[in-house]
């Protein structure tokens, strides 16, 4: 049986330092590419130099939004605005029959309806839909469900 191989010693790899500025170099870079004449829009999409276009389709609108707790221990509920002028929110005392709550127009909602007697505790059910031009627009978010207590 001969002799076992003898691993090599490397040198400890050092990593190379980014020269200073590298975002203005790479902005500069950027604005001469587009200057030339040969620039397309297709190369600066492929670059991702120029972001594709989207369309905004309200109908396809449907919010997401979830529920944190407030000081005062009411269900405040975290959602986007977007391109939206707002959300109808809905709530709902079994996750069944839905009723309005009310309407926001500024992100976030907190629902100040009373909370259950000390030492209780209770399931609301919250679902929204978006508004455009004071319209119901796309198609509701899924349900939010949060236990409230007393306090």
């Amino acid at each position: 049986m001969g002799a076992l191989p003898v691993a090599p010693t490397l040198p400890i790899p050092v990593p190379t330092l980014t020269e200073a500025n590298v975002q203005l170099r790479f902005i500069t870079l950027i604005k001469k590419c587009m200057l030339s004449p040969n620039f397309t829009d297709a190369i600066g999409k492929d670059l991702g130099i120029l972001a594709a276009e989207t369309v905004f389709n309200a109908q396809e609108g449907k919010p997401t939004f979830r529920a944190e707790f407030s000081s005062g221990g009411h269900p405040n509920l975290i959602w986007k605005k977007g391109k939206f002028q707002g959300v109808e929110i809905q709530k709902s005392m079994d996750g069944v029959n839905f009723t309005k709550l009310d309407k926001d127009f500024s992100p976030d909602f907190i629902d100040k309806s009373p909370l259950p007697e000390a030492g209780k505790s209770t399931i609301w059910y919250y679902r929204m839909i978006y508004l455009l031009n004071d319209e119901i627009v796309g198609t509701f978010s899924d349900v939010v469900a949060v236990t409230v207590n007393g306090y």
